[in-house]
């Protein structure tokens, strides 16, 4: 058995491929397989690819038919993998040298089901280094010290269980058994895929290990999912619902009901700030029916938290959409949206 499996969804990267594939083949540790998931890829990404996996043996590239998202991708992944423990990285990031050593002696040590560690964030084209500290966030949001424990659950971390704990899959490395027994895939949704993964796991782990070092290095691009507006943002409402139905069938919806409400905001804000125009009638017609006439009056006061007395009034915001820079323009509530070069959209 091979003892580590890392897992890659590849979707047009072709700028950053090479960059995180060598990230991955020059590691210091020499027992694992790579699986890169092309999920048709329009740009030279699959090129690239083979071209590793040419002169790389631990390389194996599968060839989706057709364009799923990346939790299909990544589940394919999953099931192709032999590896003791897998990792999945995002291939337009870079892993440190000594990561997988770092983490499959750890794993090892500790018989851990998960391991959580640090990380460095840039914006892409710069090269200053933010560290990211897994475990002050988390001692910000629940009081816990993780640092002084080196473990937890997900009732020592309540507060924080569905949000703090870090909604990122790739600074955490898993016990594959421990997925297989508790059937912890992907959503195959296009937006918050990652957190349908994350929220199964934080319930089924005994523990979470945390490694108090910096191990990846997560490049922040102008055009992610998370950054852009799109109408696929209005598939929060969909995992909202499978959320609150996996809270439901643990028993635990009741006692975390407050906890999911403040997650379900949130993420309800994120989706109305960045999703087209077109798509606000939808949204609206969604919000009624999933929040109750009381959650909807709560939600809007949150809203109305969220923005300063300026910002209700007036505010300008940059987004990105098909890679083109926009400004949102909110002048008393009104928006509109102006493409560079002063076309309206």
């Amino acid at each position: 058995m091979t003892k580590i499996s890392l897992v890659l969804p590849i979707y047009n990267v072709e700028e950053y491929l090479e960059e995180g594939l060598n990230s991955l083949v020059n590691q210091s540790f020499d027992d694992y397989e790579i699986i890169c998931v092309d999920d048709c890829s329009t740009d030279s990404s699959l090129e690239i690819l083979k071209d590793f996996a040419n002169k790389n043996d631990k390389i194996k590239v599968i060839e989706l038919p057709e364009n799923k998202g990346q939790g299909y991708a990544r589940n394919i992944g999953l099931t192709s993998a032999t590896g003791e423990y897998i990792y999945f990285f995002d291939p337009d990031d870079i892993l440190e040298p000594n990561a997988l050593k770092i983490l499959y002696e750890a794993a090892k040590k500790n018989n851990a089901e998960v391991l959580q560690f640090n990380y460095y964030s840039f914006l892409d084209g710069t090269n200053k280094f933010k560290k990211v500290d897994v475990a002050k966030i988390i001692q910000k949001a629940t009081k816990y010290n993780l640092k002084k424990e080196k473990s937890y659950c997900w009732q020592n971390i309540r507060a924080g269980c569905l949000e703090n704990f870090s909604l990122l899959v790739w600074n955490k490395f898993f016990k594959h058994s421990f997925l297989k027994e508790n059937n912890i895939v992907f959503s195959e949704l296009r937006f918050l895929e990652d957190h349908a993964f994350l929220h199964k796991m934080i319930f089924a782990a005994k523990q979470i290990h945390y490694i108090d070092k910096c191990l990846y290095k997560y490049r922040i691009r102008k055009n992610s999912i998370i950054n852009s507006v799109t109408d696929k943002k209005l598939l929060v409402f969909n995992y909202i619902g499978i959320l609150k139905q996996h809270l439901i069938q643990l028993g635990i919806y009741n006692e975390l009901y407050e906890i999911y409400l403040s997650y379900c905001f949130k993420w309800l804000n994120v989706a109305y700030n960045s999703i087209p125009q077109s798509a606000y009638s939808i949204y609206q017609e969604n919000l009624v029916l999933i929040l109750s006439p009381e959650e909807l009056t709560k939600y809007q006061k949150y809203k109305s938290n969220q923005q300063s007395f300026l910002q209700k009034m007036f505010s300008i915001k940059n987004l990105y959409i098909n890679a083109q820079k926009h400004k949102l323009i909110t002048i008393f509530n009104k928006e509109f949206l102006i493409r560079r070069g002063n076309d309206k959209s």
